[in-house]
């Protein structure tokens, strides 16, 4: 029971890379292991206000004023370094909940959609590929 409250817990989490060459986010969607340990390089957002949506926040991150926003406070040029003080104090832009939510949901249509187009290109591909290696299969120089 107490694995499952923690797995409940940590849903909707984000997860940023506070050091390294690149900053990125990652939503925890569904932890398969509670026990795990983060590193140095990353940090753990839990969202506790209901008035903010986790993906939209994720999405804010990953927007061109989120990412602004995020060079402001990086120190380091080759590794980058965000300190975790000066990243809670980043201001995101609150919307209503309600319209937070129709963004997320359109966000997650639309990804949704890329990817079926991504794996239906990737059959695709894959298709043309056995069809050349048939061809030539038998073919004898």
């Amino acid at each position: 029971k107490i694995i499952q409250k923690m797995k409940n817990k940590m849903k909707n989490d984000i997860l940023v890379s506070t050091k390294g060459t690149r900053i990125k986010t990652c939503l925890i969607d569904k932890l398969e292991n509670a026990n795990t340990i983060y590193q140095g390089n990353l940090t753990l957002i839990r969202v506790k206000d209901e008035r903010l949506d986790p993906i939209y926040l994720k999405l804010y991150l990953e927007s061109e004023r989120g990412q602004l926003e995020l060079k402001t406070i990086q120190t380091g040029t080759t590794i980058i370094s965000i300190n975790t003080s000066e990243l809670s104090k980043i201001e995101i832009p609150l919307i209503s909940i309600e319209e937070q939510k129709k963004i997320v949901d359109e966000y997650l249509f639309k990804k949704s959609e890329i990817d079926i187009l991504s794996n239906r290109l990737s059959e695709l591909k894959n298709n043309i590929t056995d069809l050349v290696n048939q061809v030539f299969e038998g073919v004898k120089e």
